[in-house]
Formats: C-alpha cells, sequence, structure tokens
C-alpha cells in the first residue's frame, strides 16, 4: 500500500506484448486516466505533459525494448499531479533483462528540493 508521504511511483512496461501496467497509486498520484492505452497517449490526451515530452517517454522505450543488454536511463520531466499543480520527477527506465520487462519508477523530487534549499540556506550561517 502506498503511503501520503511516498514520493515514488512505477509503471510496468511488457516488451513482448507491448503491454503497460499502471498499479493504482500511479491513479492516485497523477490526474489521468490510466487504461490500456500506451504511456505516451495518457500522457498527451490527459494533459500531464507537453507532446515533445510524452515523444521522448516514447522513444527511450521503444529504445530500450529493443536493446540487446540491460539497459538504464534517467531523466527529469515536469508532470501535472493529481492536485492539478505539478512536480519535477525524476524518473527512472530500468531494463535488467534486455527484451523482457521495462520498468518506469516516478520520484517526486519536491522533497529534494526543499531539502537542498534547507542546506543551502544552514550553509549560509556556516
Amino acid at each position: 500500500m502506498r503511503s501520503e508521504n511516498d514520493p515514488n511511483t512505477l509503471i510496468i512496461y511488457n516488451c513482448q506484448t507491448k503491454q503497460f501496467t499502471y498499479p493504482q497509486a500511479v491513479r492516485e498520484q497523477f490526474e489521468a486516466e490510466f487504461d490500456e492505452r500506451p504511456l505516451w497517449d495518457i500522457f498527451i490526451e490527459d494533459g500531464l505533459v507537453s507532446k515533445p515530452v510524452a515523444q521522448q517517454f516514447r522513444d527511450i522505450i521503444q529504445e530500450i525494448s529493443v536493446a540487446d543488454s540491460p539497459q538504464v536511463q534517467f531523466a527529469e520531466y515536469f508532470v501535472k499531479t493529481s492536485q492539478y499543480t505539478g512536480n519535477w520527477y525524476r524518473v527512472g527506465f530500468v531494463c535488467p533483462v534486455p527484451g523482457e520487462v521495462i520498468t518506469i519508477t516516478f520520484t517526486d523530487m519536491a522533497n529534494e528540493s526543499a531539502i537542498s534549499s534547507n542546506l543551502a540556506h544552514m550553509s549560509d550561517f556556516d
């Protein structure tokens, strides 16, 4: 079960069936209808990210799904959340066994930003 303070969400992509699995936590975190559509279509049609960002997701997933060695990529994106605002997320695309499953992780960076800001402020007084 996802706690309110859990900044992480994940989505699974099956490379063989080309299907996504969207856990309940994704539906709670983002303001979108997560159904049988590909992630990039949901992103565009439900307005979570811009079209170029959705295309980046598609391209990364398609590239990793045909790779012949384990893959991992990380990037940072601004995504609309269920509170009708947006947050920065560190998104990881992880495929430990080529051609099988890609795990897509979303880590809310709001806490990191707050901690960094506090540390920077504290260093001003050292």
